[in-house]
């Protein structure tokens, strides 16, 4: 039987990469792209636990989550 999955890709960092070193409390000079493969059976589950995040964080509304926000305590995710 055919396994079906689903990609889903992201990326982080800054647009514009220009290898000099800034300081930690800027904006980190790198870029990557990354991604997670979901089989079809578990897409549910993942939503599921999607909808449980925002419902934990109810100041998000419905915008996208930003991992530079996430890792460095910005905005809803200070405290």
């Amino acid at each position: 039987m055919k396994k079906n999955f689903h990609l889903y890709m992201d990326d982080s960092g800054t647009r514009h990469p220009d290898h000099n070193l800034r300081p930690e409390s800027e904006t980190p000079d790198w870029f990557g792209l990354g991604g997670i493969l979901v089989h079809e059976d578990d897409i549910d589950a993942c939503r599921e636990a999607h909808f449980a995040l925002y419902a934990k964080w109810t100041q998000m509304g419905t915008s996208p989550l930003h991992s530079e926000e996430i890792r460095h305590s910005k905005k809803i995710f200070d405290g």
